[in-house]
């Protein structure tokens, strides 16, 4: 399993199994397989392959600590930018009714589920039905909020 940088231009590391790529990177193997399939460019910065690209820099690739110190330099940086990975998740709006204050954005339903202790779905279904959540929270998503402003 070999990476690249984002113009594969340069070979940056070479795993010997994805195995091994799955436990350090900490990628699944549904994440992998599908930027191996469409040659997309994973965060920012890398492209998978299992082949070399011909007419790039082979040599100098980084070490193994210099490699996951970037790729996790690049990961943080990306989730921090992006609020997530799921490209269709939306950040959801979390008004309280009487004491607007104490309102406060997070960035997906999972990441609003996980801090109310339900499940997604109790969080999809507010959404969808507007009721009043634990009696004083109000959920939307933040296109919608800004929608309505």
């Amino acid at each position: 399993m070999l990476i690249y940088n984002a113009d594969c231009t340069q070979l940056l590391f070479v795993f010997l199994s994805r195995t091994q790529l799955f436990s350090m990177l900490h990628i699944g193997r549904t994440t992998l397989n599908a930027f191996l399939n469409t040659g997309e460019v994973y965060i920012g910065h890398f492209v998978f392959t299992d082949d070399i690209i011909e007419g790039t820099d082979n040599t100098n690739a980084l070490s193994m600590d210099e490699f996951v110190a970037l790729f996790l330099s690049k990961y943080r940086s990306f989730k921090d930018q992006h609020g997530g990975f799921a490209s269709n998740a939306r950040s959801i709006l979390i008004t309280h009714i009487s004491d607007p204050s104490q309102s406060f954005t997070l960035s997906s339903i999972r990441a609003t589920a996980r801090h109310f202790s339900v499940d997604k779905e109790i969080i999809r279904s507010h959404l969808k039905s507007g009721k009043v959540f634990r009696g004083c929270w109000v959920l939307t998503t933040n296109k919608r909020a800004t929608d309505e402003q």
